[in-house]
């Protein structure tokens, strides 16, 4: 299904500042509704974060310490104006700014295939890639080392 421009708003990552609506490093608003993400009460705990799931839009996003740490997307996340999800690995490097042979930061032989895993931290990205292509991309906001 193709999405409306509005729609693909919601799923653009600004790198580091964005993902849609929700700006890392502050809190969820009513003016996040839009996203019809689960309530309070039914969001998952994983590792000290709040996960809220947003079933319309494949997508869920990590709450810690009461502000947007991140943004998991298997379905959309559209970057420059396309969608990264289902492109072929090395091109979405490339449309990072990385080389497309850039070697993976971590491999998992998992039940379902061979996952190969980037940490682009400069970007507050980490891309997971099956079978060639970007399966899932987490976005977040810029850590300190201390």
């Amino acid at each position: 299904m193709e999405l409306s421009k509005n729609d693909r708003l919601l799923l653009s990552w600004r790198p580091l500042v964005s993902f849609g609506l929700l700006k890392f490093g502050s809190p969820l608003t009513n003016d996040h509704q839009r996203y019809k993400f689960k309530k309070a009460e039914q969001a998952r705990q994983v590792d000290g974060c709040q996960v809220f799931d947003s079933d319309e839009f494949d997508f869920f996003v990590s709450v810690e310490e009461g502000v947007v740490d991140s943004a998991s997307c298997q379905g959309k996340c559209y970057f420059n104006d396309r969608n990264l999800i289902g492109v072929e690995i090395g091109e979405v490097l490339s449309l990072l700014g990385y080389s497309p042979d850039r070697e993976p930061d971590d491999v998992f032989d998992l039940d379902w295939g061979v996952q190969q895993v980037w940490d682009l931290d400069e970007m507050g990205a980490q891309v997971w890639e099956l079978h060639g292509r970007l399966e899932t991309i987490t976005v977040s906001r810029l850590y300190s080392d201390e």
